[in-house]
């Protein structure tokens, strides 16, 4: 593999413009001094912004990321200066999760991102599209109990979904403890639906991931329904005393990391976007085939932004979350794109997040028309 040495690669842009920004630090030493500051403003503010040297002639995309797995493949192309061979360079802004990333976008600060369930909030509010899925989340949810809870012994309440735990009369008057309007909240939203309850039956608390998880391990809350890493990070830590009572695979539901363009860069930067998803497709395929490699660009990834994973939770959630080869995102054009996008619009449309007449936007900003162009290519 090759020397992963970002800061060489990559120098830094926009300071004064965000001021809330996080810096990666550079040695393990101080990312570890950094890691208690990081926890602090990782929801508010974009973790740094780059752009490579050497390419100025070339044109521009600025790519929004996260500090998390999702950003893997684009990880590596940003570590083997792929961009400049598909003919654009990238400015590089890495956000904290999908909510501060959905308010720079509303700024019009990037082109072209990639996130998870927030992608509704980017479509319905700012007018984004939805043009390319990427990763199959679904393992990298769940919803877990504590072992002695009654929820972990109820089980067989619905057959249709036979692993699922837990019961209306065992979950009824419950607290659950997730991040309302994401990926983690939807799989809390057809859990409850097939044990024949809806959110009016239990106690919702809002928590960020790593808030939530932090609180649910210190004894707060009766249910935690989470993603990765946190996910990944509990079966591991808490695998005598913790149970799975539903996630996607269990629910039968399907899960994706989108790609996600702005209004502005689908009309004057479409041939860009186009590049980047073949970009993005080839990183997948060469990840795909080495699960070292994988492992390493996630882990290397993560410290840049200042973050330590542990080697065995990096392991786990590349296997959870693998991403997609361009043969299989050939396929899911061919059969489901948008059925996952719909089913969380719907859920959100259900839980009075968003207005019903807004599903008419699945239609025209939902598209799988730069994919294909893309694969073609």
């Amino acid at each position: 593999m090759k020397n992963m040495n970002w800061k060489k690669a990559v120098s830094l842009l926009m300071a004064a413009a965000l001021a809330g920004s996080l810096t990666a630090c550079s040695g393990r030493q101080e990312q570890k001094a950094a890691s208690t500051e990081t926890q602090k403003t990782e929801e508010k503010a974009p973790a740094q912004s780059t752009q490579a040297k050497g390419n100025e002639e070339l044109p521009v995309l600025r790519v929004s990321l996260h500090p998390a797995y999702i950003s893997t493949p684009v990880a590596y192309a940003i570590a083997n200066d792929m961009a400049k061979d598909y003919g654009f360079q990238m400015e590089v802004q890495v956000y904290a999760s999908g909510a501060p990333q959905n308010e720079a976008l509303g700024s019009g600060l990037w082109d072209v991102g990639v996130i998870g369930g927030a992608f509704v909030n980017s479509v319905n509010t700012y007018g984004a599209y939805v043009i390319g899925d990427f990763i199959d989340g679904r393992d990298g949810n769940a919803i877990f109990v504590r072992m002695d809870s009654d929820i972990a012994k109820a089980t067989g309440s619905n057959p249709t979904y036979p692993d699922i735990l837990g019961s209306a009369e065992t979950v009824k008057g419950k607290t659950l403890i997730t991040n309302l309007g994401t990926t983690g909240h939807v799989q809390v939203q057809k859990w409850l639906e097939a044990l024949g309850l809806t959110e009016d039956d239990i106690e919702i608390v809002q928590m960020d991931y790593a808030s939530g998880y932090q609180a649910f391990e210190s004894g707060e809350g009766d249910i935690l329904a989470t993603i990765g890493p946190y996910s990944t990070r509990a079966r591991i830590a808490h695998e005598g005393d913790w149970a799975i009572a539903g996630g996607f695979i269990s629910l039968d539901l399907l899960q994706y990391e989108n790609i996600v363009c702005s209004e502005n860069a689908m009309k004057e930067k479409r041939d860009l976007l186009v590049s980047f998803i073949r970009m993005v497709a080839d990183a997948n395929d060469i990840l795909a085939k080495d699960e070292g490699l994988l492992v390493d660009t996630y882990m290397n990834w993560m410290i840049e932004n200042g973050k330590e994973v542990d080697k065995e939770e990096a392991s786990m959630e590349c296997i959870q979350k693998p991403v997609m080869t361009k043969e299989q995102i050939g396929s899911l054009i061919q059969t489901d794109f948008g059925a996952y996008e719909r089913m969380v619009w719907e859920m959100n449309i259900e839980s009075g997040n968003i207005s019903a007449d807004s599903i008419s936007k699945l239609d025209t900003n939902i598209t799988a028309e730069l994919m294909q162009e893309a694969l073609k290519q």
